[in-house]
């Protein structure tokens, strides 16, 4: 934690975000965050994960033309049935985040250069994510 907020503080990233979260009855707080490292070592594109918020810093750090933004559509409750899949699900900590991410998504379907619904198969759905992924480079 201490190195996060260290590397945070002095400019190491590019992006990042903290999350309070509550795990079987456990408050913790999860950091992320994209380096400007891996941004700029990059010899070939690459794929990152992020919200809204991060890609638009994302995006002004490398350049707008260098982005291409692929949003993952997924109905809520399939999401909840693939963690509770997963194993370790704590219902609190879904409902903290399914209202997280509805407030760091937003609009993002609007910024997005292709939207792929993941209600499918996972061979379906990478498919689909290297196909734009290909068009585009």
């Amino acid at each position: 934690k201490e190195d996060f907020l260290n590397k945070a503080t002095n400019g190491y990233f590019i992006e990042t975000r903290h999350y309070f979260t509550t795990v079987e009855n456990k408050r913790s707080i999860w950091y992320y965050g994209l380096s400007k490292q891996q941004a700029d070592k990059r010899d070939k594109p690459c794929v990152v994960i992020l919200d809204k918020q991060g890609m638009l810093d994302f995006a002004k750090y490398v350049g707008e033309d260098n982005v291409v933004v692929i949003y993952l559509e997924v109905d809520e409750e399939i999401a909840k049935q693939r963690a509770i899949k997963r194993g370790g699900f704590d219902e609190a900590e879904w409902n903290r985040r399914q209202k997280s991410d509805k407030k760091s998504f937003k609009g993002i379907e609007e910024l997005s250069n292709t939207i792929i619904n993941t209600d499918r198969k996972l061979d379906e759905i990478v498919a689909d994510v290297l196909e734009v992924y290909n068009y585009y480079n």
